[in-house]
């Protein structure tokens, strides 16, 4: 994904003399931005080191949009262009489908993870007035409690 997204980022530097500002953010927006995010939900577990080279793509793609220079702060470049990060897109995203896993608007063998529960497992509410209640293992490997679901039940509890 890096790989694919580093070519569309070095058509985008090509051309970046030939385009204006607008036309450089829609072409990141439309065309570059989905192939980073493209399965985003199945790799946020990745390490710390590759949720930084996926970070450092939008870094660059921000760079050549505003024409800036490479020294640049992120925050500086994410702000001026009004982009959220892509951990915060990820989380939303994984968010939003374990939202539509709980209201049963998925396919069965994912609502099926949350309603089949090993033994040892733990509830949690989301609200005190709601029926949000979700289910999973607690989780025996760092590894496993970084995947879907142990991370974004996480995640469900603290909005």
């Amino acid at each position: 994904m890096i790989k694919q997204t580093n070519k569309k980022l070095g058509l985008l530097r090509r051309q970046a003399k030939n385009l204006t500002f607008a036309q450089k953010c829609t072409m990141y927006l439309n065309i570059i931005r989905p192939a980073i995010e493209y399965g985003s939900v199945i790799y946020d577990c990745c390490t710390v080191g590759d949720s930084m080279r996926i970070e450092q793509l939008q870094r660059r793609a921000a760079i050549i949009c505003l024409g800036a220079m490479k020294r640049t702060e992120t925050n500086i470049l994410i702000e001026s262009l009004k982009w959220d990060s892509l951990s915060n897109r990820r989380n939303l995203a994984k968010l939003s489908l374990f939202y539509s896993i709980i209201r049963g608007q998925s396919p069965a063998y994912l609502s099926g993870v949350i309603s089949n529960v090993k033994p040892g497992a733990y509830a949690t509410r989301r609200n005190a007035n709601s029926n949000l209640n979700v289910e999973v293992t607690k989780p025996r490997l760092l590894r496993f409690g970084k995947s879907f679901f142990p991370g974004t039940t996480d995640l469900w509890n603290k909005l």
